[in-house]
């Protein structure tokens, strides 16, 4: 494309003169559009349609012109630190029982999965979610083992009956966290 476009810098220059821009000219101002369009990818959550509209767009652009790849690769790198940097997050929230804001984490990245598919390997994204699904059951079932082990002992202290109080109440969170259950259904 590139080369025909260099082709017609010669046409232009021997018959057209400066009335029509040159090629190089062209891809400078892709490459400025592509710089405007990127601005906000930083501030965007994953799971926003415009952003894949973005991505979308400066890959169209890359295919066409491979000057601009870069471009798109850069792109594609900043979507993916945002995936990776949500998943962390999902990760600490969990960790810090924010249950519902860690559902609704996990509800921007099963988004991401699906909005991305023709950027990124789509069974690796759907891997990272499933994975971060697994961890919720295994939690859970982490919980419930410890609750039928504190059941198990003939008799319960004082120290028994607290940690029953504080997994028990754990699990009632977590059976309330309406972001959670429509990832563990």
């Amino acid at each position: 494309c590139i080369k025909n476009g260099q082709s017609a810098d010669k046409l232009r220059d021997d018959y057209l003169s400066k009335e029509v821009i040159s090629s190089d000219a062209y891809i400078n101002y892709l490459n400025d559009r592509i710089n405007s369009m990127m601005l906000g990818l930083d501030s965007r959550s994953i799971a926003d349609a415009q952003l894949k509209t973005i991505l979308d767009k400066i890959g169209l652009l890359a295919k066409s012109f491979d000057e601009l790849k870069p471009k798109y690769r850069e792109a594609c790198l900043k979507i993916e630190e945002a995936f990776r940097a949500a998943t962390e997050n999902f990760k600490q929230l969990y960790s810090k029982d924010e249950f519902e804001k860690s559902g609704l984490i996990l509800t921007q990245i099963q988004t991401a999965v699906s909005l991305y598919d023709n950027h990124f390997n789509k069974e690796d994204l759907m891997n990272e979610y499933e994975s971060l699904k697994a961890e919720i059951k295994n939690n859970l079932m982490n919980l419930i083992r410890k609750v039928e082990m504190i059941f198990s002992r003939d008799q319960l202290n004082e120290k028994n009956i607290e940690a029953l109080k504080i997994y028990i109440e754990k699990v009632q969170i977590i059976k309330g966290s309406v972001s959670l259950q429509n990832h563990l259904n």
